[in-house]
């Protein structure tokens, strides 16, 4: 079964239990907050949890959300500031950092505060610069 959802939808309006579950788990009250646009699918099998897929994030195509962070991150640095801590970084996009125990960890979460920091600067109108000619100021 396949089940699309959206989180500016407030409830389901599917009878499926799955749905049900997935969608108040998708909408909690962190992330309801509707200047999100994000459109997911859920594909539901009954001997595993569901495997989810975004298809747009901000309103904008996931893939080239996708593409522009790993644009970023061929960008980025990672330094050891000390015996067993990573810090990385992307020059140009100001406040996106990540940090960790090891190089791959802080790249790791630096991955995640690019999608983040994209997500913020979209919301808010600001300027998100371009990557190899991925511009998300559309």
């Amino acid at each position: 079964m396949t089940v699309t959802l959206s989180d500016r939808r407030p409830n389901s309006t599917s009878g499926s239990t799955e749905a049900s579950q997935f969608d108040a788990a998708f909408n909690s009250p962190t992330d309801s907050a509707s200047s999100r646009d994000q459109e997911v699918t859920a594909i539901i099998t009954n001997d595993r949890e569901p495997e989810v897929r975004v298809d747009r994030i901000d309103g904008l195509p996931a893939q080239l959300v996708t593409a522009y962070v790993e644009a970023a991150l061929r960008h980025a640095w990672v330094e050891m500031i000390d015996d067993a801590e990573f810090f990385a970084s992307v020059s140009g996009l100001e406040g996106v950092w990540g940090e960790g125990e090891s190089a791959l960890e802080a790249e790791r979460d630096l991955r995640e505060s690019i999608f983040a920091w994209v997500s913020v600067h979209r919301a808010r109108g600001l300027l998100i610069p371009r990557i190899e000619g991925f511009d998300l100021n559309l």
